[in-house]
Formats: structure tokens, C-alpha cells, sequence
């Protein structure tokens, strides 16, 4: 199956430039194959468009039905700045009111939390494999209190990709400590 509206696909530059492509985000750093696709494209614009192109040309997995719209997974092959190709995995919104996913915007004094923020999980999500004092990014705003939000592993592949109130997530704080743990220990 195709992904809906793929004629109408589109990525906000700054996911690509402040997560995908960032050496100091917390979670977005660990993505070298995008890190790598930056270097051969030279550009934001060149990784925007491989990722839109993927978009378009592999078929799409619906994966989840939200109040805000519906969550596929498309999955395929690009090419890194060393000409070795890596599968990937993107997820693409479809919003219920048919909307590219950048339409629903409010303004920073509406927000708890903006894109793009690290935030720490609040509580167990056993069955997402994800611990209360998990760390995640804000990879889209769909209501003021409703997050999508990222969960990484180690090696930059995606744990979670999950919609999430803000009572379950609070942000980062001065003192909080980064940790690692097994995946097989979780929950």
C-alpha cells in the first residue's frame, strides 16, 4: 500500500537540521547514516529529499490509529555518503483533518514541551521495552498536551515512536544523569 496523500509528503527543515543531522541533541546524535547522507547531499534540502523520496516510493505499513491522525511505516533502502546502502525505517503522520503534518501549530505559550525537546519517560511502558527515566525527543507536536516522541537505542535505531500525554513525560532537568541499560532488562 502506498502511503496516503504521497503527492503531499513533508518534512520540517528543522527535524532534519536540530535532530536527524544534530551533533549535540541528546537523542538525534546517534544517527550516523544521516550524519553520512549530509556529507554526500552537502545540503539540509539533499537529506530532506532522500527522506521524502523514500516516502513516496515504498510501500507504507498502517501501524497505529491515534485521535490526531494515522501512523504508517514505510521501510527501504538508501544510500550513505560511503555508497553502502542501509534500510531505514521512516514513520509519516496522516492527520484526521487530511492535513500535511506541519498544519497543526500553536504558539510557545500554549506548550508545555516544544519540538524537538528531550524529555524523560515518567512512568513503565513494558510492553514498548521502556523504563520510567527513559530519555526521548519531541518529534511532533499534535495537541498541547500530546506528543509523538521518540525512544532510541545506543546505536541510533528507533526502540519507540509512541503518542504520549504530557502527565507521562516531564522535562530534563540540571541534574538528571544519563544511564544505560540492557534492553533485555527492561520493565
Amino acid at each position: 500500500m502506498q502511503l496516503p496523500n504521497a503527492d503531499r509528503v513533508f518534512i520540517d527543515d528543522s527535524k532534519v537540521r536540530d535532530y536527524l543531522l544534530s551533533d549535540s541533541h541528546p537523542v538525534g546524535r546517534s544517527r550516523p547514516l544521516f550524519s553520512q547522507l549530509w556529507v554526500r547531499f552537502g545540503r539540509l534540502g539533499g537529506v530532506r529529499d532522500v527522506l521524502l523520496d523514500h516516502g513516496r516510493k515504498h510501500a507504507a505499513v498502517l501501524v497505529e490509529l491515534t485521535p490526531f491522525g494515522q501512523k504508517y511505516e514505510v521501510r527501504g533502502t538508501i544510500q550513505g555518503a560511503n555508497g553502502r546502502l542501509a534500510q531505514i525505517v521512516t514513520v509519516w503522520i496522516v492527520r484526521s483533518d487530511d492535513s500535511r503534518p506541519d498544519s497543526l501549530r500553536h504558539t510557545q505559550s500554549d506548550l508545555m514541551f516544544k519540538l524537538l525537546d528531550t524529555i524523560v519517560l515518567q512512568r513503565d511502558l513494558p510492553e514498548h521495552g521502556l523504563r520510567q527515566g527513559d530519555v526521548g525527543a519531541i518529534v511532533e507536536v499534535n495537541a498541547p498536551d500530546v506528543f509523538e516522541v521518540e525512544f532510541v537505542v545506543a546505536s541510533g535505531r528507533t526502540q519507540a515512536l509512541l503518542t504520549i500525554r504530557a502527565t507521562d513525560i516531564r522535562a530534563v532537568a540540571d541534574d538528571d544523569l544519563l544511564a544505560v541499560r540492557k534492553l533485555r532488562q527492561s520493565a
